[in-house]
């Protein structure tokens, strides 16, 4: 049987058994030939497999199915929908998305955050820095400390242009006093040790309760928003139940899309890595070969002061068409190519 129209039988089935409460599920199956325990399941409320499939599509099954029953719709009147149609119809969707969950829950700007990670290698940087010997010939060569550790910053800001203390990811197992005394790193900032330098659950949680207590106080509403990926430890059972009981609202953006839709990857991030890359280029120039934790504490502060800046943060926002809300900004990027059938040859 064909998916989509068997979607559509359920969906049906569904809504006759809503408007007569006499009718069984069993009858319901049997009169919409469709499986009983689909039915079942589907009016308990349990999750499809192909919900899996969210972590790959932009939309929704829920809003897959209000197009799967506007292209039945249209081809039951004689209408059947071109793909540009369909096309639009999702882009609609996508569009009222954000405006939507704003206005159910009355979010303010100043209570509209978004959240993100970049990842540092420490002894890499820019590929166009480069240190060279002035009584060396030929081509200059990009000097490259042996260091190979991994560190993750999690940054975080507001429609205002406002930040919270940034969360840093290191790898390691405890940690070090000369971390705080020798790098001058404000108190509020966190460091949490982990064994590769990347966040897990674990860790997710711990940054997610950061960020309750660097912004319940200065909320201007009931809730707060928080812009996100679909990395799994967002995704956990611990770190959703936390932001149900602190009325803090998760809104997933489509994967790999945050190049065009996460405020911080286009307002900030460039900048901080070009800042960053710029500080480590001046350590090696000054002869330190060797990049450790202590050095990248401080290149980091320096790169995210220069860059992570209320501007660029508002920019994001603007970019992202978040803030004012304008869809056409992300919408306007998409490389959308609509195929047409190629012509048969003559004979």
């Amino acid at each position: 049987m064909n998916s989509n129209n068997q979607e559509a039988r359920i969906l049906l089935a569904i809504e006759v058994i809503h408007k007569d409460k006499k009718l069984s599920i069993r009858k319901a199956a049997m009169l919409y030939n469709i499986p009983r325990t689909t039915l079942r399941h589907r009016m308990e409320g349990l999750p499809l497999r192909t919900e899996t499939r969210a972590n790959r599509h932009k939309i929704t099954e829920l809003e897959e199915e209000v197009i799967v029953q506007y292209i039945l719709d249209m081809d039951l009147r004689g209408f059947p929908p071109k793909l540009k149609n369909v096309e639009d119809m999702a882009n609609d969707i996508l569009e009222s998305r954000v405006a939507n969950m704003r206005a159910k829950y009355g979010i303010l700007d100043g209570d509209f955050y978004n959240f993100d990670e970049t990842g540092f290698m420490m002894g890499i940087i820019c590929a166009a820095m480069v240190v060279t010997s002035a009584e060396r010939n030929g081509r200059s060569k990009t000097v490259q400390p042996g260091n190979r550790e991994w560190a993750t910053a999690i940054i975080c800001g507001n429609g205002e242009g406002e930040t919270i203390p940034p969360f840093l990811v290191v790898q390691g197992q405890v940690h070090l006093s000369n971390w705080y005394t020798e790098t001058n790193l404000p108190a509020e900032w966190a460091i949490k040790p982990t064994s590769n330098g990347w966040t897990n659950n674990e860790t997710g949680l711990e940054w997610l309760k950061h960020f309750d207590k660097h912004t319940k106080n200065r909320r201007k509403g009931k809730y707060r928003m928080l812009v996100l990926d679909g990395h799994e430890s967002h995704e956990s059972v611990a770190f959703q139940a936390y932001c149900k009981e602190n009325d803090i609202i998760c809104l997933r953006l489509p994967p790999h899309s945050s190049h065009l839709t996460q405020p911080l990857d286009v307002g900030c991030f460039s900048n901080l890595k070009r800042s960053y890359g710029g500080q480590i280029d001046g350590f090696i120039k000054a002869h330190i070969n060797h990049i450790s934790k202590i050095e990248f504490f401080i290149a980091f502060k320096a790169a995210y002061e220069e860059s992570i800046t209320s501007q660029n943060m508002k920019s994001g926002f603007r970019g992202t068409g978040l803030i004012p809300f304008n869809p056409e900004a992300v919408l306007s990027k998409l490389d959308i190519r609509i195929r047409t059938p190629t012509p048969p040859l003559s004979t």
